[in-house]
């Protein structure tokens, strides 16, 4: 399973918090596992840095931090990405564009998959 969507959002401003994808909400509070994902990827077309939050919760109400990665603006017009993260044995995620201060240029367009866990490495 490998599902990808691509969106055009409006520029986040200043060091605007963009909630990028929550799980609890898309899975109507199915935990991860049910759907087997694994990964989580994320390629952003920006033209100013930021940061990508990625927070656990077992609840869908209280949530952790387990990975914060700073995004550096792109040396040339290409995208940044992809950033992949690891979110097998997680029940709930959600990640946050965290933005550098200064406001992102032009149409903002996301690209965000999430993949099936690797069953050969659970073998």
């Amino acid at each position: 399973m490998r599902v990808r969507t691509t969106t055009s959002e409006t520029p986040p401003t200043g060091v605007a918090t963009t909630l990028l994808f929550n799980s609890f909400v898309h899975f109507n509070g199915l935990p991860l596992d049910v759907h087997e994902v694994g990964r989580y990827i994320l390629t952003v077309n920006n033209s100013q840095a930021g940061t990508v939050v990625g927070s656990r919760s077992t609840d869908g109400s209280t949530w952790f931090t387990f990975v914060s990665q700073a995004v550096p603006i792109p040396a040339t017009v290409a995208d940044s990405g992809p950033l992949d993260f690891a979110i097998d044995g997680l029940k709930f995620v959600k990640f946050e564009w965290v933005n550098g201060g200064v406001d992102q240029a032009g149409t903002w367009n996301l690209q965000q998959e999430l993949v099936e866990r690797d069953r050969a490495a659970q073998t």
